[in-house]
């Protein structure tokens, strides 16, 4: 689902300068399923699973990344670079 058309008008990963998939400031990550079902993310190994579901074209992955004063939603479009991120 990396090109999956339900998310193009949202922020993508791949665009942002240096993405931070892991490191400073707290982020969450989601699940999108074909029919719309969202499911939060709450382990490493979640994570590890759902970008092989990704990668698979099971389910789209997501992120939200926390800021001092707003927060912003990202699809995950390179999954490539979550993977070799070392998550």
């Amino acid at each position: 689902m990396t090109h999956d058309h339900r998310f193009a008008h949202l922020r993508q990963a791949s665009k942002q300068d240096r993405f931070p998939y892991k490191g400073i400031g707290p982020r969450s990550y989601y699940t999108v399923t074909a029919d719309g079902v969202l499911n939060q993310l709450h382990a490493v190994g979640e994570l590890r699973e759902a970008i092989k579901r990704a990668k698979q074209g099971e389910v789209a992955l997501l992120a939200v990344w926390t800021g001092q004063y707003n927060s912003d939603l990202f699809f995950i479009d390179d999954l490539d670079a979550i993977e070799s991120a070392g998550i």
